[in-house]
């Protein structure tokens, strides 16, 4: 760009660096010309500092100009880049302190990223008061073994409360899902009947006086726009896509009683308390038989 001077404001003008060193070294060198001739005047004092003077501009002129030839002034750059760091770390502490306040724990690119069904089955021992589980089938759960041994014992040492909510296959919109543009109703439905099954076992296999916690409701009205599983106040949410399997879906976990867990149990409650029940209400929905 030309090196003219542009106005700012009013009357003032910026002045090229160039324009400045320039004065600033013909000044120098004139203080230096004058302290000669104070020299020869015999005016010692004014000659010493005219004198220093001249050479004190004349070297914060070199200085400046070495200081360019090496990318800039130097404290120019460790400012900038103070100021650059100082940036960074404000946004990390909004994005910190925006976590906690939303109840954000932890995020994973995608569920299968998280771990393995030990894993997940591991979460429900941990628990000291309820679990929580809601998604179209949560067939992914009945894979394990250890499972059903795992909440009976939940439910008859430790007393923990089980709630599981999972599609009716009468739902209406069971026909209609659609994952990486291909319809799962067909899969989903051949997997519900497993799963019905699975959570008749459970229930059968507790004592009558301990079956009020085992609880399973069916939803007809929603087509689900989430998996959550909450172990006492730790949701972990899943998304459901359109374009990608839930594997394959954002998972994100939060927790206590901050905004995010507040509204995912009431999203939960908001179904739930309008789903039917598997046991009292629906027992024809599944084969009993072993």
């Amino acid at each position: 760009m030309p090196h003219n001077t542009t106005p700012t404001n009013g009357n003032t003008f910026n002045v090229p660096k160039w324009a400045r060193n320039l004065l600033f070294l013909a000044i120098g060198i004139a203080l230096v010309i004058a302290s000669v001739l104070f020299q020869l005047k015999n005016y010692p004092s004014i000659q010493a500092i005219t004198l220093n003077l001249g050479l004190v501009t004349i070297a914060v002129v070199l200085v400046e100009l070495l200081w360019q030839l090496c990318g800039g002034t130097p404290i120019e750059n460790q400012v900038s880049g103070l100021s650059n760091q100082i940036e960074r770390l404000s946004k990390a502490v909004d994005v910190i302190e925006n976590s906690k306040r939303i109840g954000l724990e932890a995020v994973h690119d995608r569920l299968g990223n998280y771990g393995n069904q030990a894993d997940w089955i591991s979460l429900i021992n941990t628990s000291i008061d309820s679990v929580d589980l809601m998604g179209r089938t949560m067939f992914g759960w009945t894979h394990s073994g250890e499972l059903k041994d795992i909440i009976l014992t939940k439910i008859q040492r430790d007393n923990v409360n089980f709630r599981w909510l999972i599609m009716h296959k009468e739902n209406k919109y069971l026909p209609l899902l659609v994952e990486e543009d291909k319809n799962i109703g067909a899969i989903l439905l051949a997997k519900l009947e497993l799963v019905y099954k699975a959570l008749w076992d459970i229930h059968e296999a507790l004592p009558i006086d301990m079956r009020p916690r085992f609880q399973v409701r069916l939803f007809t009205h929603v087509p689900l726009y989430c998996s959550i599983f909450r172990v006492d106040d730790v949701h972990y949410v899943t998304q459901y896509l359109f374009s990608a399997s839930s594997d394959n879906s954002p998972l994100y976990c939060v927790k206590g009683d901050a905004s995010w867990p507040k509204f995912f149990a009431q999203e939960f409650t908001a179904i739930w308390e309008t789903s039917q029940d598997l046991f009292t209400q629906m027992p024809r929905l599944t084969s009993r038989s072993s």
